[in-house]
């Protein structure tokens, strides 16, 4: 019986352990996002790096979830580490989730979210995109505003590639070529005369009938 009756306790001192630690860890990671988000104006819609945004609500939560292991778990405890350790897991993972809920739910406060995601898919266009920033940006499509808030959402995607990819766009297989129009109109083209060396240019005289002579110079 006291065997069931340890064991019974511990159940009920790991439950309402990872309660509190699940707690605090999403109060915390919330807290922190809000504070990146509305005052800091740093939405990971279009921060550079994923991992420097959810930086600051991971450590927030392992801080969180250190104060209450050293509150909640007694010292003289066998598994104290293993408590520990349990503590720092919930708190880091419910803080990463609560700071996520804040910045999806805030994908439409920034007026200026769009044009801010639009500059860095072109500046990640310029170099080289790795594997790990084409899974950023697949990851970033949550937090941004959606296709339906406006126009500019749907422009952005089209424009990443910047002008080749507005070419191929513009451009329907089986549909011919338009030439752009002529830069001179055909019935204003004006010919000069060429100047040589050792003779001053002359210019044309014009005439009643159309055809001009040349006009020799004032000695």
């Amino acid at each position: 019986m006291e065997g069931t009756e340890q064991v019974v306790q511990t159940g009920f001192f790991g439950l309402a352990l990872w309660l509190k630690c699940a707690l605090a860890g999403t109060t915390v990671g919330a807290a922190v996002a809000a504070a990146q988000v509305f005052p800091g104006r740093w939405h990971p819609a279009w921060a550079r790096r994923l991992a420097y945004w959810f930086s600051c609500p991971l450590f927030a939560g392992l801080a969180a979830a250190v104060i209450i292991a050293l509150r909640g778990v007694p010292p003289l405890s066998d598994a104290r580490a293993f408590w520990l350790v349990l503590c720092l897991v919930i708190g880091a993972f419910t803080a990463l989730v609560g700071a996520a809920a804040v910045a999806f739910l805030s994908r439409n406060y920034d007026p200026d979210v769009i044009d801010k995601s639009k500059r860095a898919t072109r500046r990640s266009s310029r170099r080289g995109v790795s594997s790990l920033e084409q899974w950023e940006d697949k990851m970033r499509v949550l937090f941004r505003p959606p296709p339906t808030a406006g126009s500019a959402s749907a422009q952005a995607d089209e424009n990443a590639g910047g002008p080749s990819r507005a070419r191929e766009a513009s451009t329907i297989p089986g549909q011919k070529a338009k030439l752009p129009p002529a830069r001179y109109p055909a019935g204003e083209v004006k010919v000069r005369v060429p100047h040589y060396a050792g003779k001053p240019p002359r210019a044309p005289r014009p005439d009643s009938e159309g055809q001009g002579k040349l006009e020799e110079p004032i000695k």
